[in-house]
């Protein structure tokens, strides 16, 4: 018996990002791998629907190479209908009551066929290039710089003569392209630690069967990346009934088992938002109903949290908004200067924080008059504000960490346990619970962070996601264009070259061209609205797939979420 398993070569993420950027970071001389990247689809089929491919049988007397070529296609069908039964035929029984399809899923280019090298009569090693895998957890990871993979499968007769597989690896590999039409991006919620907003927890699962996979994911728990920062309400223990979320008449009915058999209603509330949120994602679920130990659960959802989209810039001494210039604050009492790094609350465009001079950071409420001068220092970022009231800043002076100010208390310095760097500027997502970040230094980097609160709000640390190389010279805003798509504006004048950069979580890394000498980001998660200055003063907007040209005399532009 020959002993199984993927070979990979396995790199650290930071050397992915290196190698699939380098030709803009460090050269800005070549282009991105021409093999489009792994992306979401909106389309989600029914429950019960069918697969639109059928696994073909074993062929009588096929060879073992015509044997495994016929299980990867029923395994490519098995995918579509999230039923490897199919693909099972053409293992031993025995084999194939052990084998787990779906322990990790590995995924090549579409546009490559996989090599067989037969090593005997009785083996056959499969190679192909790596563009990421999936766990079974539905989390999607990178592949590193130049890593192939390969899979040894056994041969074996079995009592009619015929060949089989008598030994595999768990999993699967899949092109790509098969992949992206049977598996679609989805986003599990979770809690914030003070129950007052969701957190989207992004996850590939089959298209076909989406619901029912959801369910299960989310009562599973939160990924390793949001492990300890997000919390939930869904019972500890709790399973899915059947293992299956049926829809009728669009609306998705969630059966659950649970050893917890009394909740409250507010915990009732938030297991339904949390359920409501992630399956009404699916096209195919309009409203969904909750039973816990046939019990229906009759709470509502919690209101959720208003957010009005508005967006303001600095106009030499004012701070107005995009549309129309109204005047939001013109009177800057507490310091004298240049104003620079508009940031505004999520709570309301009337709250809001800036630079004065490139040192001051000024908090000021536009409705009340309240102006304060919190922090000043050489070096400092622009602040960021979130939905709990707090002011974060940060320093690029070496050790100096994050610095937050609640909206009446005493401040509190936040360290960063990965580097002693400092921070050029950074961007919190709309729920506060991701960080993105551009670090200075002698390796300067864009850092992806998660931010741990209490259940109050209250930031209590700062830990690393991952991280992004950053070439020396290349400038570069932070940003998040939707709850899971951080952006970066990358400003290269050595190659004369400007390019907004999307680091989808969850996907491949991707560019689209940025206006010509532009300085500084804003994105609106709620609306997905891109905003762009450049040195002159112009702002664009991103409109489809082109910058519009929507005003002049702008600098810093900033959104409310």
């Amino acid at each position: 018996m020959v002993i199984l398993m993927w070979i990979k070569t396995k790199r650290s993420f930071f050397w992915i990002f290196l190698a699939l950027f380098s030709s803009f970071l460090l050269s800005a001389c070549g282009a991105l791998p021409v093999s489009g990247p792994v992306e979401a689809t909106n389309v989600d089929l029914p429950e019960d629907s069918r697969s639109i491919q059928n696994a073909p049988l074993p062929a009588k007397d096929s060879s073992p190479e015509s044997l495994l070529r016929d299980f990867l296609a029923a395994c490519r069908a098995g995918a579509f209908s999230a039923n490897y039964d199919g693909a099972r035929q053409y293992l031993l029984p025995g084999i194939a009551s052990s084998w787990k399809p779906e322990e990790e899923i590995h995924l090549y280019p579409g546009d490559v066929y996989p090599k067989f090298e037969v090593a005997g009569e009785d083996r056959i090693i499969l190679r192909v290039p790596s563009k990421g895998a999936l766990s079974v957890s539905g989390v999607y990871s990178l592949p590193a710089v130049g890593e192939n993979l390969a899979a040894t499968f056994s041969f074996a007769r079995n009592s009619e003569g015929q060949w089989r597989i008598s030994s595999l690896p768990d999993g699967l590999i899949l092109a790509q392209s098969a992949f992206q039409s049977a598996y679609s991006k989805q986003s599990l919620f979770f809690l914030t630690p003070d129950a007052s907003r969701l957190v989207p927890d992004v996850r590939w699962v089959p298209t076909v069967k989406a619901a029912s996979y959801l369910t299960e994911l989310l009562l599973a728990g939160p990924s390793d990346e949001l492990k300890n920062v997000v919390t939930t309400a869904l019972p500890q223990g709790a399973s899915l009934v059947s293992h299956t979320v049926s829809i009728v008449g669009g609306q998705a009915q969630v059966k659950i088992s649970s050893p917890e058999n009394v909740r409250s209603p507010a915990e009732q509330g938030m297991l339904q938002w949390q359920l409501e949120k992630t399956l009404t994602q699916l096209s195919s679920v309009l409203s969904v109903s909750v039973s816990i130990n046939d019990s229906l659960i009759s709470a509502n959802s919690p209101e959720t949290p208003k957010t009005v989209t508005e967006a303001a810039y600095i106009k030499g001494k004012t701070i107005v908004t995009a549309k129309q210039e109204r005047v939001l604050l013109n009177n800057i009492t507490v310091a004298q200067g240049e104003l620079s790094n508009l940031a505004l609350s999520p709570r309301s465009s009337s709250q809001m924080a800036f630079l004065v001079s490139g040192k001051d950071v000024i908090r000021a409420d536009a409705t009340s008059g309240e102006q304060i001068l919190l922090y000043s220092a050489e070096g400092v970022s622009g602040p960021n504000l979130d939905a709990w009231g707090w002011t974060w800043i940060a320093n690029r002076q070496p050790g100096r960490g994050i610095i937050v100010f609640p909206s009446k208390g005493t401040s509190k310095t936040i360290k960063l346990p990965y580097t002693n760097d400092g921070f050029i500027s950074f961007r919190l997502s709309n729920d506060g619970i991701r960080l993105l970040a551009i670090r200075s230094g002698a390796s300067p980097a864009i850092d992806l962070l998660r931010v741990k609160r209490d259940n109050r709000g209250e930031p209590q640390s700062l830990d690393l996601i991952t991280s992004f190389p950053l070439s020396s010279g290349v400038l570069a805003w932070p940003a998040w264009e939707s709850p899971t798509t951080p952006v970066v504006l990358l400003r290269d004048d050595a190659n004369q070259r400007v390019t907004l950069m999307r680091l989808p979580l969850g996907a491949e890394p991707n560019e689209v061209n940025a206006p010509s000498r532009a300085n500084y980001l804003a994105a609106s998660e709620q609306t997905n609205e891109l905003l762009v200055t450049n040195d002159v003063g112009h702002l664009f907007q991103r409109d489809g797939r082109r910058w519009t040209l929507l005003g002049t005399g702008a600098a810093y532009p900033a959104f409310t979420d």
